[in-house]
């Protein structure tokens, strides 16, 4: 791989966990113009977001999936004009429905970014730490963010350009993308078929992963609980 391609990785990747952690908080900053622009309670309309919410850790396992049977850095590409797509329904929506279709679009999207993305990065980096380092500040970077951009696009031109603003550069993004895909600019390392030995018991693992499951669990109802509120 060269390094062209490397450095196109790290450079994508981290503008993807952005972009995806930025689309996936503000509509919590958005909602509250919302409740004034439809005069509708505050509880109806943060509702919505329960579906797209469930849609980002459902939707990861099919993603992950795909990733390895086709292409990485093609489903980040897919991610990028599928969350520009569902952002433009979003900023068009009159009514909840419309409104809830777009977001579910956001969270169907959104949720191809951390089973695919990270492991892309691992694949392709030269130093993992210090590339897994540098994407993690980027996806810490789109949640910080978020309500900044969103409460100054609204500020600007109302509610419906927090959505369209960066729906449309997400979509610029992944056309970019598409093209230093279609080039060769950007390729993808090739995946490691080799097993890991066996050195670990059945329970071991189940063990390890119990762990892991209710920490992640944990850690994400008290985010989103508190961003929530």
């Amino acid at each position: 791989m060269s390094q062209l391609s490397s450095r196109l990785s790290l450079t994508f990747s981290c503008i993807g966990h952005a972009t995806m952690h930025l689309f996936a908080a503000f509509y919590f900053i958005i909602v509250l113009s919302l409740e004034k622009a439809w005069q509708l309670p505050y509880h109806e309309l943060i509702e919505l977001w329960t579906l797209p919410a469930i849609l980002i850790g459902l939707c990861a396992l099919p993603a992950g999936w795909l990733s390895d049977k086709w292409h990485a850095p093609g489903m980040i590409t897919v991610m990028f004009l599928g969350l520009g797509v569902s952002g433009i329904i979003c900023s068009l929506a009159q009514d909840t429905e419309t409104m809830l279709l777009g977001l579910c679009g956001i969270g169907l999207f959104a949720a191809i970014y951390h089973p695919v993305g990270i492991p892309w990065v691992i694949r392709n980096a030269e130093k993992q730490g210090k590339a897994l380092g540098i994407n993690g500040i980027f996806g810490s970077l789109g949640v910080a963010l978020a309500s900044i951009v969103a409460g100054a696009l609204i500020e600007f031109n109302g509610w419906q350009a927090a959505f369209w603003v960066p729906s449309t550069l997400s979509i610029a993004i992944g056309l970019a993308m598409s093209y230093a895909i279609a080039t060769k600019k950007l390729v993808d390392h090739p995946h490691d078929d080799t097993k890991p030995q066996e050195n670990h018991t059945a329970r071991n693992r189940m063990q390890a992963f119990a762990i892991l499951a209710f920490t992640m669990l944990s850690v994400g109802i008290i985010f989103n609980a508190i961003q929530t509120a």
